[in-house]
């Protein structure tokens, strides 16, 4: 552990990673460890789900977390969504404007030619590449983006097909109200039968039968009707497909971290979670565009698919967050809170905070500098502390660690955080929690006292 804080603090993260796995073999199942794991992953880019996915797995073992501690760490895998949504948007970006290039250069074609029992059958990709752009657009919830491209198809046949696709995305991906508003941009009824079915199978998904009932008698066909009365009377659909996930899915972080077979939910140990960039450019040698479009859109069915997972354990984390706090709401009432009777209330970011005076460090008068600092996941101001200040500093590091602690200055609380290392250096660092640059600045230029 010491190996692995050491090197990250020298900004390198891989060797910090490896030190954290090593400590993680050690001693299976301790928090901290999950925690600087996630830290040092999210530092490094690519890594932001399984960095997510750490952090998540810290949440979930460290069961006596402070609240506070808890709102923090699910705040930067928040963080971490938002850039992993950002690179998954670039990936498709290329593949929309690989899709586009190869529907271009077939002209008036429809695609290859393949020979079936001395038959001439037309593979028809100069649409299919484009559907599957928006279908993967949709899935990442970019709806309006992929009927965007739908809307460009000059082809009648084509554009169907585009919104069939993003309408099986919207349902499968749980955006029913956006699945059945695409469904009324179909121009006839007679197209919309395979598009209620998937309707029908989320809202099964979703335990509501009486909705399903409903949608189903809107289906004209036959077949999409037996499958969508088979899904109503077994809870499950007809053929299993892509968006048929087992309720486990959502149970164990680790075991995710841990996978790398990709044809296995959420392989968050495979190629594309460990460096994204590196891993395109690791194929994009002696590729006709359209093996090149294959590739990213496998890779991009791979990784929007885990983020979904992701993205939904993390909601469940909030979920449990929200629960843990109504208990505490509820003792306080009660009269029954720990906390209550034995600190002060300090008013920080918008709440109030109770601290035992023991955990509490008046910084006031006490520092040397304090400068911002640059790190693209953990933008912060780093204090300094005056030489005949940094033996009691380091004094209160180590009698609260493990403990939520809080930092004054001129009677103001400015920082709360759980203590996990001594603060031998004399030297304090406040990552942003959402803060602007300019917000760290004056920040800074406060505790300077400039």
């Amino acid at each position: 552990m010491n190996q692995g804080i050491a090197a990250a603090r020298n900004g390198d993260y891989p060797l910090a990673i490896r030190y954290f796995e090593q400590a993680r073999a050690i001693v299976a199942g301790e928090p901290d460890i999950y925690y600087n794991l996630g830290l040092a992953e999210s530092r490094v880019p690519g890594h932001e789900l399984r960095a997510m996915a750490w952090l998540g797995a810290y949440l979930a073992s460290a069961v006596d977390a402070p609240l506070t501690t808890r709102d923090a760490v699910l705040a930067l895998m928040e963080n971490l969504y938002v850039k992993d949504q950002a690179n998954i948007s670039r990936l498709l970006e290329l593949l929309e404007e690989a899709a586009g290039q190869i529907f271009s250069s077939l002209g008036t074609g429809q695609g290859e030619e393949l020979s079936y029992q001395g038959d001439i059958l037309t593979r028809d990709k100069k649409g299919k590449n484009l559907c599957d752009a928006a279908r993967l657009w949709a899935e990442s919830g970019h709806s309006e983006l992929a009927i965007k491209i739908a809307n460009n198809f000059l082809r009648g046949e084509y554009k169907r097909n585009a919104l069939i696709h993003i309408v099986e995305a919207q349902a499968g991906m749980g955006d029913i109200a956006g699945a059945r508003q695409t469904t009324g941009l179909l121009v006839s009824t007679d197209d919309t039968s395979w598009p209620y079915l998937s309707i029908v199978e989320a809202y099964v998904r979703n335990n509501d039968i009486e909705a399903a009932t409903k949608t189903r008698e809107l289906i004209k066909e036959a077949v999409p009707g037996q499958w969508a009365q088979h899904a109503i009377e077994n809870g499950r659909p007809m053929v299993p497909g892509r968006y048929t996930i087992p309720a486990d899915a959502y149970d164990d972080w680790l075991a995710k971290l841990d996978e790398s077979d990709r044809t296995h939910i959420c392989p968050l140990k495979a190629a594309p979670f460990l460096g994204l960039s590196v891993y395109l450019r690791s194929f994009l040698d002696g590729k006709n565009s359209q093996e090149l479009f294959d590739m990213l859109r496998d890779t991009a069915d791979v990784l929007v698919m885990a983020q979904a997972i992701i993205h939904e354990m993390m909601m469940r984390e909030v979920d449990q967050l929200r629960v843990l706090r109504s208990q505490e709401e509820d003792k306080t009432i009660a009269g029954e809170s720990e906390a209550v009777p034995a600190g002060k209330e300090y008013a920080y970011q918008g709440r109030q905070v109770i601290l035992a005076s023991e955990r509490v460090f008046d910084i006031t008068g006490k520092i040397k500098s304090a400068d911002v600092f640059y790190d693209p996941s953990f933008p912060g101001v780093r204090i300094t502390f005056q030489d005949d200040a940094k033996q009691a500093l380091k004094e209160f590091s180590e009698q609260n660690s493990g403990y939520e602690a809080g930092f004054i200055l001129n009677g103001r609380l400015v920082c709360v955080a759980v203590m996990r290392d001594p603060l031998n250096d004399g030297v304090l660092q406040i990552t942003g929690g959402g803060k602007t640059m300019e917000e760290l600045r004056r920040f800074a230029s406060e505790l300077s006292g400039k």
